[in-house]
This record gives C-alpha cells, sequence and structure tokens, in this order.
C-alpha cells in the first residue's frame, strides 16, 4: 500500500493562519465543543493537528498533551508560559510529544479523551493506532475524530488539508473503531460549505454549517464520530482459547475408534507374556 500524502506542521499552520483557514478551524472547534464542552478536569491527548480546536477551547495545558507524528515535524505547545513568574521564556513548559509509528507512551487506563485531526486520513498502520487508543483511554473514555469524508467535496480540492491524505466513508471509519474495541456513539456531518475562499462563502459559511444536519452526509467535508470502549470486549487471545475448549468438549464426546478394536487405555504400551491355550498347558 503506498504510503498518503504527508502535510507538515509548517503547511498546516500557513493555512490556518489564513482567514479562510481560520474560519475552518473556528468550525472545527465549534464542532468538538458541542460535543464534549468543557474540558476542564479532563485528561486530554491530542493527536494529529489539533491546535486549531485547543486554542479555541483552551483545555487547562497541565491536563493536556499534544502527539505529533514524527514526520510532520515539531510544534511548541502551548505558546504562552504555564507559569510566566515561574518560567522563563526559554524555559517554558511544553506539553508536545513526537510519536513514532502508533505507540502511544501512556499508561493503560490513564487518559480521558482522545481527540484526532490530521491524524486519521495520514497513519499507516491505523489498527495499531486504535489498538493504542483503546488501551491508554479508560473504561468510560472517549475518542473523537474528525476525518475526511470520501464523498464530500473537500476530499476532492487541494484547496484545504482535507484534500490529502486517505478519505473514509462512514462504514470505513466505523470498521477501523469497531475492530479495536470501540463503539461508535454519534457520526455527524461537518463543513457543509463548499471547499472555497471566496467573499460569498466565507459570508454565509457559518449558516449553510447550521443548516447541513438537514443534509444527507454525502455533502458533508468531513466525518466527526464520537465512540467509546464497548461494554464486552475481550482480547483475542481469550477469544481463540474459548474456541479451542468448544472444539476439544465436541470431539471429547466422539470415539477415536470403533469400539472393541482398541485396547484400555491402561494396557496401551504394556506387552501381554501371558501364552496363548493351545489345549496343553504349559509347567
Amino acid at each position: 500500500m503506498q504510503s498518503p500524502m504527508w502535510l507538515d506542521a509548517r503547511s498546516l499552520e500557513a493555512f490556518y493562519a489564513t482567514p479562510w483557514g481560520a474560519l475552518v478551524g473556528s468550525s472545527l472547534a465549534g464542532y468538538v465543543e458541542r460535543l464534549w464542552g468543557s474540558l476542564e478536569h479532563q485528561h486530554l491527548l491530542a493527536v494529529g493537528y489539533p491546535f486549531p480546536v485547543l486554542d479555541r477551547l483552551a483545555p487547562a495545558p497541565e491536563q493536556c498533551f499534544v502527539g505529533l507524528p514524527q514526520r510532520m515535524g515539531a510544534v511548541d505547545w502551548p505558546q504562552e508560559p504555564l507559569h510566566p513568574a515561574l518560567e522563563p521564556r526559554r524555559h517554558r513548559c511544553n506539553r508536545t510529544l513526537m510519536l513514532k509509528g502508533g505507540a502511544l507512551p501512556f499508561r493503560d487506563g490513564s487518559l480521558d479523551k482522545v481527540l484526532l485531526l490530521h491524524q486519521m486520513e495520514f497513519s499507516n498502520d491505523i489498527p495499531a493506532l486504535t489498538s493504542e487508543l483503546y488501551r491508554v483511554l479508560h473504561d468510560q473514555g472517549e475518542v473523537l475524530m474528525i476525518v475526511p469524508n470520501r464523498a464530500g467535496l473537500w476530499s476532492r480540492s487541494e484547496r484545504s488539508p482535507f484534500g490529502y491524505g486517505q478519505p473514509f466513508t462512514p462504514g470505513q471509519i466505523n470498521g477501523q473503531l469497531k475492530g479495536a474495541g470501540f463503539e461508535t456513539c454519534m457520526l455527524h456531518g461537518g463543513l457543509y460549505y463548499p471547499p472555497r475562499a471566496s467573499r460569498l462563502v466565507r459570508r454565509h459559511a457559518k449558516r449553510w454549517d447550521q443548516l447541513g444536519g438537514w443534509w444527507a452526509k454525502l455533502v458533508a467535508g468531513v466525518l466527526i464520530v464520537q465512540a467509546r470502549k464497548a461494554k464486552a470486549r475481550r482480547p483475542r487471545k481469550v477469544e481463540h482459547q474459548d474456541a479451542l475448549r468448544r472444539i476439544r468438549g465436541l470431539l471429547a464426546d466422539v470415539p477415536l475408534r470403533p469400539e472393541g478394536l482398541s485396547p484400555e487405555p491402561s494396557t496401551l504400551g504394556h506387552i501381554d507374556k501371558t501364552p496363548h491355550q493351545s489345549g496343553q498347558s504349559k509347567d
């Protein structure tokens, strides 16, 4: 499989710094805010390039980490020191991590929420990534993914970052989550306005987005998927062991040889030295 085309952090930063990019970032942050509300007292991991959302929602940096793919490049966050009086600018706290592959450097069940923006469409190993998300979230944890919609106009236009990488259908993204042990709670559409930075689009973008709920997801530019851990999920190893037990139970009821042709189990391997009776007995 050919690796999806990557956008580095500088390209994404340049896009969201434009008026058109700022409008898109504001829309994305609004979707997350409506689904999750306040992120206060939440241990959050944001993976990919989530800064358009984080800059608006402003989660407590002490409880938030940003995971940047290694190939995307490094970005400092937050831009301002957490404690200005205690942290000189050159020694300010940085909450970003460089991720290699799909591994996440967190303990099992240590996070409340994980946000993915500009990550899934560029991932080379989605099953490994979603398996790690399942591991680091606690039992009531949630994952929120924003991915390009394969059927929408935005995935066909290179005027925005959503025209790069691998787009998804609702069935594809649900299948990836289900395979990792998640159950989808909500699947919404977003970016219902055309992917053009014209004045007309910018003037009416919010209105089109508000009416988007009445339209089919076929015209949505992105899919916003909210998922939780499934209530009943067993590791694959346990499932295989249960299958073997069932097979052994069935085989235990089936005789391996017809009755009378096989010696008793206690005499297997024993050589019978008793002479055959032929009418005369030996002394």
